[in-house]
């Protein structure tokens, strides 16, 4: 055991042992909440989930888009963090995608007030 630990450059370590029935089910079990977790951050309880969250900015960017209210350089900067977002949605890399998705939403923000105050 000392040598396993000494592999992963030490504590904190956590170990779990596949002796009997107690330790597969530990396994199993950590498995399932894993899945659980993760489909919970991708769709939400209450549809607030990242799938939708992204869909919605995606519309509102579409919309925009339809109406000239984007600049060219403000078009490109958000297909590039909608690029990312399916990024590191495909890679499960969801802290990330949210952030990004964050900043999506500002960008827009930002775009629709000024377009609103020039006009």
């Amino acid at each position: 055991m000392p040598a396993c630990i000494d592999r992963v450059d030490g504590p904190p370590v956590v170990v779990k042992l596949l002796q009997g029935t107690q330790g597969i089910g530990v396994v199993l079990a950590s498995g399932l909440i894993s899945l659980v977790l993760e489909r919970w951050e991708k769709f939400g309880l209450t549809r607030a989930g990242l799938v939708l969250c992204a869909k919605a900015e995606y519309q509102s960017f579409e919309s925009l888009g339809q109406s000239g209210r984007l600049t060219p350089q403000q078009t490109a900067y958000l297909y590039a963090m909608f690029t990312d977002v399916q990024t590191y949605f495909d890679q499960r890399s969801y802290a990330f995608a949210w952030r990004t998705l964050t900043l999506i939403k500002r960008a827009l923000l930002a775009a629709s007030d000024s377009k609103q105050q020039s006009a």
